[in-house]
């Protein structure tokens, strides 16, 4: 069900096939690929982060087609050996890279990219601890550029409600840490009725979180207060932040 929320042809066994996914067909990959081409246009690179091998393979043959041949695509993923690893990294340090595709389990904490200042996030994974471990592969010592990076969601999926249980997550070891008395219970097992929410498609939002939030009285109605909230309960993204309007896309960009 995650990897439909990326692209419809990952519903079938052999996903996309030979041919090339329509971007028409997905919103994350239609964000993904503007993300990309705008970004290669003004001569910075980007790394494109999913948890799923065929996500990526979807991206490859998409940014291939869409970008054109001269953009220049490299890739870490479980099946790249040891020895090509090094050499795609260091083929991206040294600006010989635009597109950059990554596995977010294949990377390692000492996986250094500071030639892209762009990271996509295509997907979430439950575990918030690896989502700040790729997000941190640009994000490191010797990047000269501000950072941008971006979080896709499909609204009113369990694409948005893994992003929701990575903030419960987060509150909760905040809450630990701290000290202080938790706002909140379950953060370790699911009730039955968040089993059925989790996979219950909600067509009637535009964003599930913002209006989960709001509803818990973590976030402000309208207004500065808003955006205040927002930012601190999502670690500094806003709503003013949305860089594209796709019905059922929610994407976040903070600038590091």
């Amino acid at each position: 069900m995650r990897e439909i929320c990326n692209h419809p042809c990952l519903a079938a066994e052999g996903g996309a096939g030979d041919g090339i996914p329509a971007a028409a067909d997905s919103s994350k990959l239609e964000c993904c690929l503007e993300v990309a081409r705008a970004v290669v246009a003004k001569g910075d690179a980007v790394v494109v982060v999913s948890n799923f091998k065929r996500v990526l393979d979807v991206v490859d043959a998409a940014a291939r087609a869409a970008l054109g041949p001269g953009c220049r695509i490299l890739r870490i993923d479980g099946d790249t050996p040891v020895e090509r690893r090094q050499q795609q990294v260091d083929a991206l340090n040294c600006g010989h890279g635009d597109v950059f595709l990554l596995s977010a389990k294949a990377g390692g904490a000492g996986l250094n990219l500071v030639g892209a200042n762009h990271l996509v996030l295509f997907d979430s994974d439950w575990n918030p601890a690896t989502d700040a471990q790729a997000m941190a592969r640009v994000w490191r010592e010797g990047q000269a550029k501000p950072v941008s990076i971006y979080r896709l969601l499909a609204t009113g999926t369990i694409d948005e409600r893994v992003y929701q249980r990575q903030l419960l997550k987060t509150d909760l070891t905040a809450a630990v840490q701290a000290g202080a008395k938790k706002r909140r219970t379950g953060g370790g097992q699911f009730s039955q009725k968040e089993l059925r929410d989790l996979f219950s498609l909600n067509l009637a939002t535009d964003c599930d979180t913002v209006d989960k939030l709001r509803r818990e009285g973590g976030l402000a109605a309208s207004g500065p207060a808003a955006e205040a909230s927002w930012a601190n309960r999502v670690g500094g993204l806003g709503p003013d932040s949305a860089l594209f309007g796709a019905r059922h896309l929610v994407s976040f960009l903070r600038v590091l």
